[in-house]
């Protein structure tokens, strides 16, 4: 693969892991760029921002707003998505989802802009329990997925209104 002596000659400590020693020294460092990555992933902090505007689509009523996300990490990440499931009361009443790239940088935060669209079925259901049992609080809950830099990483919000 190499001449003979020349592993030797630029670097010594891959001398003694043989012939493969930059093979092996690449594929490591691959790996802790990975390693790194979703570590990173997993110390993101995500909490509600705000409403910006509502509207009627094909689907019914749709919200955008959106969440803040901070990254207590020194890698800059990028969000690629986020898909998720809202919930009243333990009742779906809606999805959220953006797909749009949003840049974090290390130690610091950015807003990602959402689109929540609601079922309108989930949310009389949730209206009619609501009256029947006399019970107007509302727990909310965001039950989901982020890809931060092609790494998994599940998103769960939980707020009470009223």
């Amino acid at each position: 693969m190499f001449p003979r002596g020349t592993i030797r000659y630029f670097c010594p400590y891959l001398y003694f892991m043989g012939e493969y020693g930059p093979i092996l020294l690449i594929l490591g460092s691959i790996g802790l760029y990975f390693y790194t990555q979703s570590k990173a992933a997993g110390n993101l902090v995500f909490f509600p921002g705000t409403i910006t505007a509502m509207d009627f689509e094909n689907t019914g009523p749709v919200a955008y707003g959106t969440i803040i996300v901070q990254n207590t990490s020194n890698a800059t990440l990028s969000i690629n998505s986020i898909a998720a499931n809202v919930f009243t009361n333990g009742q779906l009443i809606g999805n959220l989802s953006e797909f749009g790239e949003v840049l974090i940088p290390g130690n610091g935060q950015a807003q990602i802009p959402v689109k929540i669209t609601f079922q309108l079925l989930g949310i009389v259901n949730d209206i009619v329990q609501a009256f029947k049992t006399g019970h107007f609080k509302q727990d909310l809950s965001i039950e989901g997925y982020v890809n931060a830099g092609g790494v998994q990483a599940e998103l769960k919000l939980t707020y009470k209104v009223g």
